[in-house]
């Protein structure tokens, strides 16, 4: 087996910026709510998207799928990727904080992970995996905290707002694995496709 290299600093780095700009969504979200509703910002989220990665897509030369076969994946994939998810979190932040939804979020490779032992041939769970599925489980618990319970209508819907971004992490993990079978397009033909397919 082929060692694996040791982290550079330019990996570190990759990983920070990618950090800042997925986790900044969120906090951008936040604002864009203060003028519209969940579904103009998810809606519009996707648009823009879509027509920047299929630019990319078309300047390095790619070409989308023409055939119905791969529009069926990338339009399952969509809503169950990105549609539904960015909906379900945009709605949910109207009633969690942006940091919240964020930890939230981190529920994503959980989901990945137990998905990928029905979804899958090669990853099956194992003990090992179970043991760290229920740690990173009861992580996400104790940073949610104890601001999940509540009597007032306020607080019902702060669960509510919670759950719905759980839902959104488990459609990210479900969809990360149906892209697999996608994986014989290229990144920004898949990646387009997939956002043309959920756009509104």
């Amino acid at each position: 087996m082929k060692p694996i290299a040791a982290p550079s600093l330019v990996d570190f780095l990759g990983l920070a910026v990618l950090a800042l700009t997925w986790g900044s969504s969120f906090f951008f979200v936040e604002i864009a709510l203060e003028s519209f509703g969940p579904l103009a910002i998810a809606g519009s989220r996707i648009a823009i998207a879509a027509v920047f990665l299929t630019i990319v897509a078309r300047l390095k030369g790619h070409r989308l799928p023409d055939n119905a076969r791969d529009w069926k994946l990338l339009f399952l994939a969509g809503a169950i990727g990105t549609a539904i998810p960015f909906s379900l979190i945009a709605w949910g932040q109207s009633y969690i904080s942006s940091s919240e939804a964020a930890i939230l979020m981190s529920f994503t490779p959980l989901a990945t992970l137990f998905f990928a032992h029905w979804m899958t041939d090669d990853e099956k769970i194992t003990g090992g995996k179970i043991a760290g599925l229920v740690v990173g489980l009861l992580g996400v618990l104790v940073l949610v905290g104890g601001g999940a319970a509540g009597d007032s209508s306020s607080g019902v819907m702060s669960i509510a707002g919670k759950l719905a971004v759980l839902m959104a992490a488990m459609g990210y993990g479900a969809s990360a694995l149906l892209l697999r079978r996608a994986s014989r397009m290229p990144t920004f033909v898949g990646a387009a496709g997939v956002l043309l397919a959920s756009a509104p």
